[in-house]
């Protein structure tokens, strides 16, 4: 096959017009023959430029988009803006995807690349392809112990105004991340033993701190300091009975959690719990419960 190389303003184009190797027209030479008319009308270089938009409207930056034709296949990722541009194709059609927050999107809304409509840039450059992905903005950063080491596998809840919750899982280097967060106030809480932690570091709900989504956001989030909390249960005649059941609420009678409790040690550890907890006795059978 037969070429002209790219230039500033040309693409590369192969002999009969075609953009492509996988297209072009073979010419067969015979061994000391002379070949003639093989002539080669070099392409114009045309664009196809636009942005990416999520749902709500603002600008989709970061998020990968990719032009597709036959034999050709060019990524490259948006800016600030949403905004990406192609250069240097040849005249052709093509069809342009968005991918971002887990979703792809071909252009006109198509969800594959058999629906997806065509850009033919026969014509010249094309501009204004705007890509609207369904996704919302990044909610990550890394969660660490009370000690600052990275806490693995820890359960992070993301909680918003209305009450719909999601949840995070944190990685081997305590990385977390929600995708898709819509704009909007939310609380993120954290999962120690079997209760909820809001942060700064509450069990009650109502006392957790909020904070606005308008943009992607990194937030690094450290444990609260906990301490260990064991009880010793005895009747009112001061005799151990068989069994009982405790529960530890917060110092605004928030539910922190519960358990049995038998008479098999002195003092039995029921829970880890945040270092400012006031443990309030709810005990079955029993009077009270001293806590250590």
């Amino acid at each position: 096959m037969v070429s002209a190389d790219p230039s500033a303003d040309y693409v590369k184009t192969y002999y009969d017009g075609a953009g492509v190797s996988s297209l072009a027209r073979y010419v067969t030479i015979g061994q000391g023959s002379t070949t003639t008319g093989i002539d080669i009308h070099r392409g114009k270089a045309a664009s196809v430029s636009g942005s990416v938009k999520r749902a709500d409207g603002t600008a989709a930056g970061s998020a990968s988009v990719t032009i597709v034709s036959y034999g050709y296949t060019r990524t490259i990722t948006t800016g600030a803006d949403g905004g990406f541009t192609f250069g240097g194709l040849s005249a052709g059609s093509y069809v342009v995807s968005a991918t971002g927050g887990g979703s792809t999107v071909w252009w006109n809304g198509a969800g594959s690349r058999t629906s997806a409509s065509s850009i033919d840039v026969s014509g010249g450059d094309v501009s204004g392809v705007t890509i609207t992905l369904p996704i919302g903005y990044t909610l990550s950063g890394t969660l660490t112990d009370s000690g600052g080491q990275a806490l693995a596998s820890g359960i992070l809840y993301l909680r918003a105004a209305n009450g719909q919750q999601t949840q995070a899982t944190s990685s081997a280097t305590g990385a977390y991340a929600f995708h898709g967060v819509a704009s909007g106030t939310y609380t993120l809480g954290l999962q120690v033993s079997y209760s909820t932690v809001w942060l700064p570091g509450t069990y009650s709900l109502s006392q957790a701190a909020t904070f606005d989504v308008t943009s992607d956001r990194l937030l690094d989030i450290r444990m609260p300091s906990q301490v260990a909390v064991s009880v010793h249960l005895v009747g009112a005649d001061r005799t151990v009975p068989g069994s009982g059941w405790v529960t530890v609420y917060d110092a605004v009678q928030d539910y922190v959690t519960s358990t049995d409790v038998t008479p098999l040690e002195r003092w039995s550890p029921i829970a880890a719990v945040l270092a400012n907890v006031a443990l309030v006795e709810s005990l079955a059978p029993a009077p009270r419960a001293w806590p250590r």
